[in-house]
């Protein structure tokens, strides 16, 4: 291969790497916060893309892929008595979703219910048809059932498709390279001596 073809290639493969590595970065930080009775006591945080419409990330706090919420300054919520894996927190609840000081969905409910994935995690999500539920209330439509890959999942999934195809054009070049000297020996006249 020419010196300008392989520039070419490498120019275009790092312009491909540099365009995917710039649209996963772009990505805004949000803070999920939960309120009872005018006290912030679960908060979380998650990055969204900047373009993600508010439902989606709304979404986010019923799934177990995107950063969970837990207790503020200690706030310690209690499981109900009839199951360990539920809380229902009862009051003035105010949910809320911002990025930096502005907040993009706020909804007002009198219960809410969390789950945890074990008796001792001290993570909580919005128990399931919660998300949907308190997004009505915030004037949002229903979140997707499935969510997007956050930015993260996406960037190392593209990583990782990067990844495999360097390791391949490695194993190309290397093939080459051995048949080529292989080809180069056996073509070669004998010296005279």
């Amino acid at each position: 291969m020419s010196t300008l073809r392989r520039f070419g290639f490498g120019s275009c493969a790092l312009l491909l790497i540099l365009s995917l590595v710039s649209e996963a970065s772009a990505a805004r930080r949000l803070h999920f916060l939960i309120e009872l009775d005018g006290k912030v006591i679960l908060d979380a945080g998650a990055t969204s893309g900047d373009r993600t419409p508010t439902d989606e990330v709304w979404g986010k706090l019923e799934h177990r892929r995107h950063e969970t919420l837990k207790g503020r300054d200690g706030y310690v919520l209690k499981a109900d008595a009839d199951d360990p894996l539920v809380a229902t927190l009862r009051g003035e609840i105010r949910l809320r979703v911002m990025h930096t000081d502005r907040i993009l969905a706020e909804a007002a409910t009198s219960t809410l219910r969390l789950t945890r994935d074990g008796p001792g995690a001290t993570e909580w999500f919005l128990a399931p048809g919660e998300a949907a539920r308190t997004a009505g209330l915030a004037g949002l439509p229903p979140p997707p059932a499935t969510p997007p890959p956050t930015p993260q999942q996406f960037a190392r999934s593209v990583g990782k498709v990067l990844a495999l195809i360097l390791l391949v054009g490695l194993a190309v070049v290397v093939v080459l390279l051995v048949v080529v000297l292989r080809s180069g020996r056996g073509d070669a006249a004998p010296e005279e001596t």
